[in-house]
């Protein structure tokens, strides 16, 4: 629907332009069929280097993913074979710490069963010890009583040593006093007496090797008591040594334990990664595979679609048709003056209007002292209609963008100044305001040639249009005749071009859908499928229709419009010559206002330069200033407040128009 009303509104436009300037809707349609044409091909280009990049993005992503995926499967083939090794080192731990237990378990045992047998051994040492005792103290007492007893003591002595002394010493003791017992009395006691000795003798002699074996036993009983130490302290030291290498491998294997559970861990994820890594590339892959067969369809279909406006352009551009449209549709499209003449019966109200505008911007002019407004009142007043309510818009535009433009000069020259106030002297001022003047000067000659410039351009235009006029009023007789035979040849190669772009639409409007890929960070591309240049093809189908039907009613109009044609020629050379005079006299007066300005502005200028030697020599670094801000000062709220209403002033004038701003 948008299309059609483009393909209704675009004829219309070009009938403006005809009888402006000359230009029929063939030459329009041509006109509008290049454009079409050279953007085809530039979106083609366009579209080509886009796509370089978006293969060259594919490429790049490709290789990237490619060595990530790699480098991700290497990564997780060593966090494996670590994770096995803390696997193995945990295990081999275990065994060890089994190993330490289990010995320190028997050396518990060997340490508990030394000890019973050292108790049992002590035992028996204490026994032994005790008897020996026993027999060095009954030796002794029996060596006593038998020094003091002499005869009598033999019979008690030998119960002493039967009962106390070993049997081996204890025979031969007995045996020598049963020697002594034979003898005669006297002879008793000198053999007792002699006997006696000997048997002390014998016993003093038993002492001692009692005495000594007592010592031999105590030396062995003490060796064996330290070397029952020294064996408890070894083992004992080896079992808290064993302990202790089975606490510290119990720890480790905890440590190798965790180590294995995060290598797990950072296994799961690596191996996630590599698993979304070739996710995506086998997508990217797809889609870049994908995108680069619609790219070859879409470049075909443009091709195509470039060949097929080339043959309408062909067409169009023939003796048929363009040299057809040259001689009549001008007349046509201008509806020969006489629809014209009917517009310009409101000529005398939209003069009245301008009048009133002007009288209006020159009130609120002298209200505020705007020369803006003053100059606006003075061009609405002297210029073309049809161009009053443009310039108004152009003047509001500019305003606006001069506000705009002044807020951020001011915003940074505030803050430069301020930063340089404490450096500025009596010069700036001067400075200052001479600038302020030559810049006036300078926009006010500018505005002036400006606006001479227009004039001139407008009466160049006057002139152009007026001898436009008459040639074509002059050849349009002759061109009436023969439109109607020019028509109908136009007619059948106009039905050609459009059969020519009619079939490409319909063969393009039957386009599949492109496939979209999954990777949001590809950049950007087409992501639709290519059915010509739409609107623009439309466009140019509904101006070739609209080209076709102006023929067909060419022959019908042509006989009404001359007679009409004629009356408004008349008016229009009237109307032109008064525009030219006013616009000649305003324009004269303006030159000779520059000439006086220039004057001016060379004589400030000259005080500037004067000024600036004198103030350069303090102010060096605010030299970078002074171009932009200059002109930034005091009255910049009032400057704002007179634009404001020099807009709201120029949008009520455009009210008064009957316009919008």
């Amino acid at each position: 629907m948008i299309a059609l009303v483009l393909a209704i509104l675009a004829p219309i436009s070009a009938y403006k332009l005809s009888a402006q300037a000359g230009v029929t809707p063939v030459q329009k349609v041509l006109q509008m069929m290049e454009e079409m044409k050279a953007k085809g091909e530039e979106e083609k280009a366009k579209e080509a280097a886009l796509f370089k990049q978006y293969a060259s993005w594919c490429d790049k992503m490709q290789y990237e993913k490619e060595k990530s995926i790699k480098e991700e499967t290497d990564i997780i083939g060593k966090i494996h074979a670590h994770r096995l090794k803390m696997h193995s080192d945990a295990e081999t731990l275990g065994d060890q710490v089994d190993d330490l237990d289990e010995e320190a378990t028997e050396l518990t045992h060997d340490k508990s069963e030394s000890t019973e047998v050292r108790t049992e051994e002590h035992d028996d040492y204490e026994h032994v010890h005790d008897d020996a005792n026993a027999n060095i103290d009954a030796l002794g007492d029996a060596m006593k009583r038998l020094d003091e007893k002499a005869q009598d003591a033999g019979p008690a002595f030998v119960q002493i040593v039967e009962k106390k002394i070993p049997k081996s010493r204890a025979a031969m003791i007995t045996a020598l006093l049963a020697e002594a017992a034979g003898q005669p009395a006297q002879a008793k006691v000198d053999a007792y007496q002699s006997s006696s000795g000997g048997i002390l003798e014998t016993l003093g002699g038993l002492e001692t090797d009692l005495s000594e074996d007592r010592e031999v036993m105590e030396t062995e009983e003490s060796g064996e008591v330290h070397s029952y130490h020294m064996e408890q302290d070894t083992l004992e030291t080896t079992i808290e040594t064993d302990e202790e290498r089975a606490d510290d491998k119990t720890v480790t294997k905890a440590q190798k334990r965790e180590k294995e559970e995060e290598d797990a861990a950072a296994e799961i994820a690596a191996t996630k990664q590599r698993d979304e890594d070739e996710k995506y590339l086998a997508e990217l892959v797809a889609q870049c595979e994908q995108k680069a067969s619609d790219f070859d369809a879409r470049s075909k279909m443009r091709a195509e679609e470039l060949v097929a406006v080339q043959q309408a352009i062909d067409i169009i551009a023939s003796k048929s048709v363009a040299g057809s449209a040259d001689k009549h549709l001008p007349a046509l499209v201008q509806r020969s003056f006489a629809l014209r003449a009917s517009a310009t019966t409101s000529t005398a109200a939209k003069a009245r209007q301008q009048v009133s505008v002007a009288r209006f911007l020159q009130k609120v002019a002298q209200k505020l002292h705007s020369k803006t407004l003053a100059h606006a009142a003075v061009a609405v007043r002297d210029g073309p209609f049809d161009k009053v309510t443009q310039m108004i818009k152009d003047m509001i535009t500019k305003l606006t963008e001069q506000a705009g433009d002044e807020a951020e000069h001011k915003e940074y020259c505030d803050k430069e100044l301020n930063e340089n106030k404490k450096t500025r002297d009596s010069k700036t001022a001067e400075v200052e305001s001479l600038n302020g003047a030559k810049d006036k000067i300078e926009a006010e000659i500018s505005s002036l040639k400006e606006q001479c410039a227009e004039l001139s351009q407008a009466i160049a235009d006057l002139d152009a249009a007026m001898s436009e006029a008459t040639d074509q009023r002059q050849k349009e007789h002759a061109q009436n005749t023969e439109a109607i035979s020019d028509a109908k040849e136009a007619i059948s190669a106009v039905k050609s071009a459009l059969s020519v772009l009619e079939d490409f639409y319909a063969k393009a409007a039957t386009a599949t859908s492109l496939a979209q890929g999954p990777a949001d960070e590809a950049p950007e591309s087409f992501s639709t499928p290519y059915k010509g240049m739409g609107g623009s093809g439309k466009g140019v189908i509904g101006m070739l229709e609209v080209i076709l039907s102006d023929f067909v009613r060419l022959d019908q109009e042509t006989s009404s419009e001359e007679a009409e044609a004629a009356a408004a020629f008349e008016e229009f050379s009237a109307t032109s010559t008064e525009d030219k005079e006013t616009k000649t006299g305003s324009l004269q007066d303006k030159e000779k206002t520059i000439i006086k300005k220039t004057h001016s502005l060379q004589q400030t200028k000259k005080d500037l330069q004067t000024t600036q030697t004198e103030l350069s020599a303090a102010m060096d670094y605010y030299d970078k200033l002074k171009p932009s801000c200059l002109d930034a000062g005091v009255d910049y709220n009032e400057r704002v407040a007179r634009r404001e209403e020099e807009i709201a002033s120029l949008t009520d004038a455009l009210k008064i128009l009957g316009e919008d701003a």
